[in-house]
């Protein structure tokens, strides 16, 4: 084929340009960057921590189990523990943003990378916050094994649903599906998490520890739905 029979030539478009264009556009490698920390945590756990990560999960539907981690007095600083606890703030970050960068809330001037920063942020002053509220409860009711198996229950259940929420959380970000699924999958875990913790701490305050029903809402109230709700209302406000 000769020069001037070429596909390019001989046809009814009119050339804009005559030097080829830059492309401008770039693709966002960070998100790629970050998933792929998640998973090194979870090789991690798999290669130092497996049969602990396997008694968590097991925890969360078996009483029996769940009480033979507090009688080994779990500790929070552990390196399971530790990693668990990241995986799941990470997680819960990074649905944050993705739910945030669609629906366009708030920091939409912000690039990516600040938005998924300012959730990890807001999800540790969050937990900082209902710690502080957890000390306080503890020094008014002086009920301490009801406070902290609470406090165990529900660390273990965040930990073992960020499991299940990181596979959703991959495919939001690279599945070619409707994305909406994905994350709506997402935030039923989370709130199913939500609940069943909610349900472990009515059974612990009632039935274990027969303390009063007016005492758990007040409980609950204080430690798990004031705070939240006093903070989304002011990021809402000021962002």
């Amino acid at each position: 084929m000769t020069e001037t029979h070429h596909i390019l030539y001989h046809h009814l478009l009119q050339r804009q340009n005559d030097l080829p264009l830059i492309r401008t556009s770039l693709v966002s490698i960070w998100p790629s960057i970050f998933l792929l920390i998640c998973f090194v945590i979870l090789v991690v756990l798999r290669v130092t921590s497996y049969q602990k990560v396997i008694t968590i999960m097991q925890s969360i539907i078996n009483f029996k189990t769940a009480k033979s981690i507090d009688g080994e007095e779990y500790r929070f600083f552990k390196l399971s523990s530790v990693l668990l606890n990241v995986f799941f703030i990470f997680n819960i970050a990074f649905l944050c943003y993705k739910l945030n960068s669609i629906y366009k809330l708030i920091l939409i001037k912000w690039s990516g990378v600040m938005q998924l920063l300012f959730f990890i942020l807001f999800i540790l002053l969050l937990l900082l916050f209902k710690f502080l509220v957890n000390r306080l409860l503890l020094f008014i009711s002086n009920n301490h094994k009801a406070v902290s198996e609470y406090n165990l229950i529900g660390s273990l259940i965040n930990q073992t649903f960020a499991l299940f929420i990181f596979p959703l959380v991959v495919l939001l970000q690279f599945s070619k599906y409707n994305s909406i699924f994905f994350l709506f999958c997402a935030l039923v875990i989370v709130a199913s998490a939500e609940i069943y913790k909610w349900y472990r701490g009515f059974l612990i305050s009632l039935i274990e520890q027969r303390i009063g029903l007016l005492q758990i809402f007040t409980y609950f109230c204080a430690l798990e739905i004031l705070p939240g709700l006093i903070l989304l209302k002011y990021i809402i406000e000021t962002f």
